[in-house]
């Protein structure tokens, strides 16, 4: 199955009514790329060849509605888009992710092996448990296990400046856990 693209140039303020007016002329989803200071550039995909016409009049309507110029869309093209695996195709650009100085988080496809001197290396399937990216609360209780493994004396004193006196740390050589 072939996919149909229109490629737009714009100016980056009516990004959003472009790519509305794009989903409400049949496409099933909108890229953003080469975001260079004023300009964007979105592309449409289809699954069968769109109406431009359609497509330009949904343009100019959605324009109109957000008090934008018609002239804020600089140029546009269609395309057919070769058939391709997008399930395989985002995997190529998913790369590991340090956490703290002991783990590194890496995709289940990927040949990353512990070559960052004594690395943990944490298999984790996108999506699945930490979400699209490895960030915030994940990252933190990462480092906090790398921490409490090595300094758990200076994390029990620290909590117990902040007035937490009932600690409990359990360290039975796989997991560690920590109760207050």
């Amino acid at each position: 199955m072939s996919w149909y693209a229109i490629d737009l140039t714009l100016a980056a303020r009516a990004r959003e009514a472009v790519e509305y007016a794009l989903m409400e002329a049949g496409a099933g989803g909108t890229e953003v790329s080469g975001e260079e200071g004023e300009r964007v550039r979105v592309a449409a995909y289809f699954d069968s060849a769109p109406e431009l016409e359609r497509v330009r009049e949904a343009l100019r309507e959605t324009l109109r509605i957000y008090g934008l110029d018609s002239a804020d869309v600089h140029g546009m093209s269609f395309r057919e888009v070769a058939e391709r695996d997008w399930l395989a195709e985002w995997k190529k650009n998913w790369r590991p992710v340090e956490a703290g100085e002991r783990f590194l988080v890496a995709p289940p496809w990927s040949e990353v092996e512990d070559v960052m001197g004594g690395r943990i290396v944490i298999r984790v399937e996108p999506g699945m448990a930490f979400g699209p990216a490895l960030l915030g609360a994940t990252c933190e209780c990462l480092v906090l296990s790398g921490i409490l493994e090595t300094q758990t004396d200076l994390v029990t004193s620290r909590l117990r400046e902040l007035n937490v006196n009932e600690i409990e740390i359990t360290h039975d050589g796989e997991w560690i856990a920590i109760v207050i």
